[in-house]
């Protein structure tokens, strides 16, 4: 994702608004703080805002707006000035990886079986799955304690369920779980760990 990716999203979830406000440049700002888009850090989108505001970059028009490309212009610069009235910017409990870092995860241990939906997990985590690759349906976290998480699917033959792995070496599996859960909306009730018996590489599966 480029300018063209970050000004795209913002304007189409801003195209039905009357106004173009200070509280639509709060709220665009705030989301862009505390659910980066994509894999993007908040300083990538950050930078990517001030750099293409800076070289003048054309405003994309695949998101029909009754602005023009001046008051477009101008609205993002307001995000950026809120943006950075917002330092220090708040920490995040977990971002997303790239699909490459599946890498990580060969020989990843599954520490959790997770009885929901693909799409249940991303409304609940604000962040979208990997879909359609090789490795299946999947998304790797990294969690603010570093670790490395990843959900996968699907994993057993029977069930659509979800398993949780870590690619981090967790003498304790329980402190990975409860790190997910408590940095997200996933119900506790959904999330069973996985015994001894259960545990094996991921990759043999």
């Amino acid at each position: 994702m480029s300018w063209q990716g970050v000004v795209n999203a913002i304007l189409y979830s801003v195209q039905f608004e009357k106004e173009l406000d200070n509280s639509v440049v709060d709220r665009i700002a705030y989301a862009l703080l505390t659910e980066p888009l994509g894999t993007f850090t908040q300083e990538d989108e950050y930078r990517i805002l001030t750099d293409g505001l800076a070289a003048g970059t054309p405003i994309p028009e695949v998101v029909s707006m009754p602005e023009g490309a001046a008051e477009l212009r101008e609205f993002l610069n307001r995000i950026v000035a809120r943006m950075d009235a917002m330092r220090p910017w708040p920490s995040l409990p977990y971002h997303r990886l790239s699909a490459d870092s599946v890498s990580a995860f060969k020989n990843a241990v599954p520490i959790a079986r997770i009885s929901t939906s693909v799409n249940d997990i991303e409304a609940r985590i604000s962040r979208g799955f990997y879909w359609g690759t090789d490795f299946g349906t999947f998304i790797p976290l990294k969690m603010k304690s570093g670790r490395v998480l990843g959900m996968f699917t699907p994993f057993w033959d029977d069930s659509d369920d979800l398993v949780l792995v870590t690619a981090t070496d967790e003498p304790e599996p329980s402190a990975a779980i409860e790190e997910l859960l408590s940095a997200t909306r996933i119900d506790p009730a959904q999330v069973v760990p996985l015994s001894a018996n259960d545990l094996e590489p991921f990759t043999e599966r």
